[in-house]
């Protein structure tokens, strides 16, 4: 008797055990502290992905005071970019965009602190940083009042500077130097520098470090190219950014670094990598439905988070298809002011983030049910409809309800359309 008591008390606690696991938070046990920190917080998690930022530390494009709201209220972190004045400072070469706490970038991480800790929140800041090319004018011909803040061998030079006087440029197999290779750049404009050579990685990793040093939580490290640019060596360049991010995080270990571009195993030194718009509501192809889980799955084998940029609004609807694909993933969700149509976040989506709010914890993998994707949350649910026919999903009674908070009892969803329930409480 006492012995089938104690089996039945043994069943029991176990039986707590694995239905308390199904409601933890993603496993963040390998990630970097401060991405393990912002993993463990309820889902949607949302940054902002680039938002400019002026010399004089505003954002630009829309309200300044409307998007510090937003930023402080509801984003888990964001990238910024400095921008205006002339430029767009993507190597942050200048003293006013980082190392200045009355301007720039700086100043605009210390008033999102400063607003984020009165409402009792923790909103992690990072600045962008380009990692595989140059644009011309870093350079003190271009400035010549400038202050460059990072001086090696104590010279006011800017990054395209110090890569000119020593000839760090990428060449091709017809010893041109690479450029970037979209839009209407000339080979004076915007060069690829060359990660294959030690000094200049660590000129970009030290450059970073400086960065960083100054209060950043972190580098957004713009494109880790897989393909589309013109070298002899592709697989060493791309190995060399690479190595530069892995010097930098031995330089700065708690600092986050996001590498955008998807997840790919010769990019394995990031902490976050990044779908941007790389999404469609496709059946085949790199941008399909498909490509999308399994790009976000493969992420975690290298140990890194995904995060999913919403910028292109014709690669599908933000509430019917983005934001339901994204919560099908444990992916980050990214969102830019405005959108390359021109909708201001704030007007166009902010007001639908708002009242979605959080739906907590995934209480498990996604799953198909009804002929539809579907995923259970510990406060919601969501739906998506990835095929090419209409589908009629019906719910329990007294169970979820939209954001509006009117019950849900049927959802007729249209071919590559979801929704996002809460419960009823």
């Amino acid at each position: 008797m006492r012995n089938r008591l104690c089996l039945k008390i043994i069943l029991f606690i176990f039986i707590l055990l694995i239905n308390f696991k199904n409601t933890l938070p993603a496993n963040t046990a390998n990630y970097n502290p401060f991405v393990s920190e912002i993993m463990s917080r309820p889902y949607p998690r949302l940054m902002g992905n680039q938002w400019c930022v002026s010399p004089s530390g505003e954002f630009v494009g829309d309200n300044h005071y409307e998007l510090m709201y937003f930023v402080v209220n509801h984003l888990d972190y964001i990238a910024l970019n400095r921008v205006g004045g002339g430029m767009n400072d993507l190597f942050l070469d200048f003293h006013q965009s980082t190392q200045d706490p009355a301007k720039g970038l700086l100043k605009t991480r210390n008033d999102i602190y400063n607003n984020a800790a009165q409402v009792g929140r923790r909103v992690y800041v990072l600045a962008y940083q380009n990692m595989s090319d140059v644009w011309y004018y870093q350079s003190i011909q271009s400035f010549p009042n400038e202050n460059f803040w990072f001086k090696p061998e104590r010279h006011n030079v800017g990054t395209w500077d110090y890569f000119e006087y020593y000839n760090y440029w990428l060449y091709d197999q017809n010893n041109q130097i690479v450029t970037y290779p979209w839009g209407n750049y000339t080979n004076a404009q915007r060069r690829f520098w060359n990660p294959g050579i030690p000094e200049a990685r660590e000129y970009w990793a030290q450059h970073a470090k400086g960065i960083v040093d100054k209060g950043f939580d972190g580098i957004f490290s713009d494109n880790w190219l897989r393909s589309g640019f013109n070298s002899q060596d592709i697989i060493n360049v791309q190995a060399g950014w690479n190595e530069t991010g892995r010097r930098f995080k031995q330089l700065a270990p708690d600092k986050i670094l996001i590498g955008n571009s998807p997840p790919y195993p010769i990019f394995d030194s990031r902490d976050i990598c990044m779908l941007e718009d790389r999404i469609n509501t496709d059946q085949e192809g790199d941008e399909s439905v498909q490509a999308y889980l399994n790009y976000s799955d493969g992420a975690k084998a290298l140990n890194q988070v995904c995060q999913d940029t919403f910028f292109d609004e014709s690669k599908g609807d933000f509430v019917k298809f983005r934001i339901p694909m994204v919560l099908l993933t444990d992916n980050i969700f990214g969102i830019s002011t405005s959108t390359k149509q021109g909708n201001k976040l704030i007007s166009s989506y902010g007001q639908y983030l708002v009242k979605l709010g959080k739906v907590g914890y995934p209480e498990g993998s996604r799953y198909r049910a009804d002929g539809i994707l579907q995923r259970n949350f510990t406060n919601g649910k969501v739906l998506m409809n990835d095929t090419q026919s209409t589908k009629t999903i019906y719910l329990p009674p007294s169970t979820y309800k939209d954001i509006d908070g009117n019950e849900i009892r049927t959802v007729v969803l249209e071919p590559f359309c979801g929704m996002v329930l809460k419960k009823i409480d």
